[in-house]
C-alpha cells in the first residue's frame, strides 16, 4: 500500500511568544505521533480484513438476520392479551382498537410497514 499525504496547517491564533521554537517542535511531534498512529490503525484493519474478519462478521450477521427477521414479521399484536379483550369491548376504546387493527391490516396488505418500529404482541402502540 502506498499513501501520499500532504497537509498545511494554519494556526487560529499566534503561538505565545514565550514558547517559541519549543511550541513549534511540540506541535510537530504531536502531529507526527497522531499520523503514525493513524497509519498503524490502517495497517491493523487491513490485516484483519486479510485474515477473513469481514467474512466472519458478515456470516454471523446473516445467521442472526435469518433467525430474527421471520419472527418479527409474523407477530400479530391483536392475537394476545390485553388487546384481545379490548377488541371485544362495545365502547369507544373497543372501537379505537378495531380501527387500529383495520389500519394495521391495510398497512400489511400494501406492504408499507415501518421496519424500525417493532410490533409487540398484545399492545397496539409499542414503538
Amino acid at each position: 500500500m502506498r499513501l501520499d499525504y500532504d497537509a498545511q496547517f494554519e494556526l487560529a491564533a499566534p503561538l505565545p511568544p514565550v514558547g517559541g521554537d519549543f511550541c513549534v517542535s511540540a506541535i510537530r511531534r504531536t502531529m507526527r505521533e497522531q499520523f503514525e498512529a493513524m497509519l498503524r490503525e490502517i495497517a491493523r484493519r487491513q490485516a484483519w480484513l486479510a485474515a477473513g474478519g469481514c467474512r466472519m462478521r458478515l456470516s454471523l450477521g446473516l445467521v442472526v438476520a435469518c433467525c430474527v427477521l421471520p419472527g418479527c414479521a409474523s407477530v400479530d399484536p391483536y392475537a394476545h392479551a390485553p388487546v384481545t379483550q379490548t377488541l371485544q369491548r362495545e365502547d369507544a376504546l373497543g372501537e379505537c382498537a378495531r380501527r387500529f387493527q383495520a389500519s394495521d391490516a391495510l398497512i400489511d396488505a400494501i406492504g408499507t410497514r415501518d421496519a424500525q418500529e417493532p410490533r409487540v404482541p398484545g399492545f397496539l402502540l409499542a414503538g
